[in-house]
């Protein structure tokens, strides 16, 4: 019996996938998204759960329920992007920071809609918290949208924002910081272009079909605590699971990858945190980025082919209670999870993994690196170009 929890980030140096600020242009492609990223997809559902919340409670206070809005969810997305990585709770962006989408909620909104947008903002609620509990997406999203229903709601000011009557739309949204807080936003409009959204009805009824033993990552079997790993046995683990990581692998391993990506989670390892930067001085330092801690692996041989394979990197987290006995599937599910975005342009041609661990307890987290090079997809216009 095993616990399995895998918390999934990928990177492309190219394109930047691990946060992404997006218009109403590219809403379908976002919200299609949702429901095959499993991060995104819990999200999602916690933002439908909050907005039947909403409507309840403003219906209870006899006020005119709030029709859903995607753009102002996004806009509100686009937002929690903002204060998560940039680490500040606030109503107003500062210029010229990461993700900046505009200074206050209708710039954003322009930003959003490229300012082709119909509506005026009437009000925005903003939090972060900590309570994202639960054994399953639809367990964590209900947790989250209930802890942020009740925190707005116990205080006046953006309580009052919930049931104001000149308001008849809003999107709310959330964001899961990888190894940090909840972030959520609520945009409130004048405007109500739709009709009672029967469709957001519907997508939350589907959504909930969720399996309660899916998890966040759709890699969870529960079991309860045992007795603490011995660390020579933990180390056996991790040699044994680098293995059976490589031998599922069906991209060939290079010791250039291997090297990186086992210097990235030592680094990973003693942080406690998943993330594609390290920051020097910190135990473990290798490299600021993916480019770089691959160009050190490689002793520099990695600069005269970086425009024809760019790196890409995942990073996961496992927490084991107990010695699994069927490595061979651990592995699968690792790299089921570890998969690389399907928007990459190209054909992962090398690849290396690394393994580390730190105990907690009675816990044994395994985190986890892929490094693969990219080979670009040729396609006609740029075959024509070259020549």
């Amino acid at each position: 019996m095993k616990t399995v929890i895998v918390f999934l980030s990928s990177l492309v140096i190219s394109s930047g996938l691990m946060a992404q600020i997006f218009q109403t242009s590219q809403l379908s492609t976002v919200i299609k998204k949702c429901y095959t990223d499993s991060v995104q997809k819990t999200e999602r559902l916690a933002a439908l759960k909050f907005h039947k919340l909403i409507n309840e409670y403003r219906s209870t206070n006899k006020i005119d329920t709030l029709a859903w809005d995607d753009t102002l969810w996004l806009t509100s997305r686009n937002h929690n992007i903002w204060m998560g990585e940039n680490s500040k709770l606030s109503h107003t962006q500062t210029e010229a920071t990461k993700y900046f989408t505009g200074k206050g909620p209708g710039d954003r909104y322009n930003y959003t809609t490229a300012n082709k947008g119909g509506s005026s903002w009437s009000g925005e609620n903003a939090l972060y918290n900590y309570n994202d509990n639960g054994s399953s997406i639809e367990q964590i999203s209900e947790t989250m949208a209930k802890t942020a229903f009740n925190q707005w709601k116990n205080s006046p000011g953006h309580d009052q924002n919930m049931r104001a009557p000149q308001s008849h739309s809003h999107g709310v949204a959330f964001y899961l910081e990888p190894g940090g807080p909840v972030w959520a936003t609520d945009l409130f409009s004048y405007q109500r272009f739709d009709k009672p959204d029967l469709s957001v009805s519907k997508e939350l009824a589907s959504a909930d079909k969720t399996s309660p033993s899916q998890n966040i990552n759709d890699n969870k079997i529960n079991t309860e605590k045992v007795k603490k790993i011995r660390v020579k046995d933990a180390v056996q683990l991790s040699n044994n699971l680098l293995s059976a990581l490589e031998t599922n692998s069906v991209v060939k391993i290079c010791k250039t990858n291997k090297r990186a990506a086992q210097r990235h989670a030592n680094y990973i390892a003693y942080s406690k945190k998943l993330s594609h930067e390290e920051k020097k001085n910190k135990p473990g330092f290798y490299g600021t980025t993916e480019k770089q801690r691959m160009m050190k692996a490689s002793f520099g041989w990695y600069f005269f082919q970086q425009r024809k394979t760019p790196v890409s990197e995942s990073v996961a987290q496992i927490q084991l209670t107990e010695i699994p006995s069927d490595l061979s599937g651990l592995a699968r599910e690792v790299n089921t999870a570890l998969d690389i975005e399907k928007e990459l342009q190209g054909t992962p041609v090398t690849s290396g993994y690394g393994v580390a661990f730190k105990q907690a307890k009675n816990i044994l987290n395994i985190y986890i690196v892929r490094v693969e090079r990219i080979k670009p997809e040729i396609h006609p216009s740029s075959e024509l170009s070259s020549k």
